[in-house]
């Protein structure tokens, strides 16, 4: 497991967007409606989540919402510095490596069931 930014081996999410929506998407809009746009989708995902976990709304309809925000954060990585954005991104998972290492060496640790991902899909 990586102890540091620099073991840290990375292949960025693929997103199968469409280069070209995406820069038309970006010339047409102004920044502070791209930023409006990706707050507004990240409140959508929010309230899905919120609403899932009382099981009112169903899984599709939060991959929906993931889905934005998704688009709107690959947005912003071009309007932002992208190295900037991969540089934390590189410390958050070198924080999340960290404490899961805590997590499953306490005693009364007991490892989560039935999860299984698709690694065909990571």
């Amino acid at each position: 497991m990586p102890k540091s930014e620099k073991d840290l081996k990375l292949e960025s999410i693929s997103l199968k967007t469409d280069a070209q929506v995406i820069i038309d998407g970006i010339n047409a809009n102004d920044f502070n409606w791209q930023i409006d746009k990706c707050i507004e989708e990240c409140i959508e995902l929010s309230n899905a989540l919120i609403h899932h976990r009382k099981q009112e709304v169903n899984e599709e309809q939060v991959c929906q919402e993931i889905a934005d925000v998704l688009v709107q954060v690959d947005i912003l990585s071009h309007l932002f510095s992208a190295p900037l954005i991969q540089k934390f991104v590189n410390k958050k998972l070198i924080s999340i490596n960290n404490r899961t290492e805590r997590i499953t060496k306490r005693k009364d640790f007991r490892p989560r069931t039935g999860f299984q991902p698709n690694l065909e899909d990571i």
